[in-house]
């Protein structure tokens, strides 16, 4: 009875090992476009996309990557990438990898999926279709005017407000400043600045938004001057620690600042270690570290 047995099991065991090797396979999700799902008003010209892997078994690896976008959802369901093909990329980044396809247009929706391949060399199935929609890339394209009473073109639209939630209508005699962050170059922030009129409104610099338009950073700062200057947000993409990115000159910056009598708060955020980005801690230590070495050296 014994062989009967055998040869009864076989088949079985071969058909469970067929089983486990197809869910074994290596899948794609949680889709992000800068770090957002389905993001509408994108305003980079080449969005990093990010994805993570899924799998069943443990100490699974990307050996290789291929990116897929699409001017349309159809086009994307067939394989289309009619915007960009990246083809089969052997690296295992999977967080941050900036678009290299057909110049995007402003307003514009774009559809995109990512496959994998593990350590032996398996493609994993595509994944879910993401997609996002451009912002306005140029500044040419805006056309936009103040809502107000028709008929009156006030050149200073602030002239006569207040803040409603000081009695005195004076924030800046309560002490408090309000820092606003935009994607600007430095020249129109400065007219948006004086436009409000307010010394309790000041900005937000983040280092990422120059950066990411091709702006120096020691000119935008030299441009906006010490007095608009309220915070600084020290950080880029999450390509490299600060003390990496080449992009970043924090002792030139620092002498900048320095030139320029300014000081203030410095905060830290992302520029994190893409082969270890979750590590909160790790990151945040790094990036605290160098920072504390140029500004505030022993």
């Amino acid at each position: 009875m014994k062989p009967l047995l055998h040869r009864a099991l076989f088949p079985v065991g071969l058909l469970l090992a067929t089983i486990f090797s197809s869910v074994a396979a290596v899948t794609v999700g949680d889709l992000r476009c800068e770090h957002l799902e389905n993001p509408q008003g994108i305003d980079a010209a080449q969005p990093r996309l990010s994805w993570m892997l899924q799998s069943n078994e443990r100490n699974v690896k990307q050996s290789a990557y291929q990116i897929l976008v699409a001017s349309s959802a159809a086009k994307l369901k067939s394989d289309q990438g009619d915007l960009w093909d990246s083809g089969k990329i052997s690296s295992d980044d999977s967080v941050l990898v900036p678009y290299a396809g057909k110049p995007l247009a402003s307003r514009s929706e774009y559809f995109w999926k990512v496959r994998v391949w593990d350590t032996d060399g398996k493609p994993g199935k595509w994944s879910q279709p993401a997609k996002w929609t451009m912002g306005i890339l140029d500044p040419g394209e805006w056309h936009a005017q103040w809502i107000g009473q028709d008929g009156i073109d006030l050149t200073n639209e602030f002239t006569g407000t207040s803040w409603i939630w000081y009695p005195e209508g004076e924030p800046q005699a309560a002490g408090v400043v309000i820092g606003i962050e935009t994607s600007l170059s430095a020249a129109v922030e400065v007219k948006l600045l004086d436009d409000i009129g307010s010394p309790a409104i000041k900005s937000y610099f983040n280092f990422a938004n120059a950066i990411q338009n091709g702006r120096d950073l020691t000119s935008e700062l030299r441009a906006l001057g010490k007095d608009r200057l309220c915070q600084i947000h020290c950080t880029d993409g999450d390509e490299a620690w600060l003390q990496n990115d080449p992009k970043i000159n924090l002792p030139k910056i620092k002498q900048t600042l320095d030139e320029m009598g300014w000081s203030g708060w410095l905060v830290i955020e992302r520029s994190r270690d893409p082969k270890d980005p979750r590590n909160v801690k790790w990151n945040f230590s790094a990036n605290a570290a160098y920072l504390k070495s140029v500004f505030q050296p022993k």
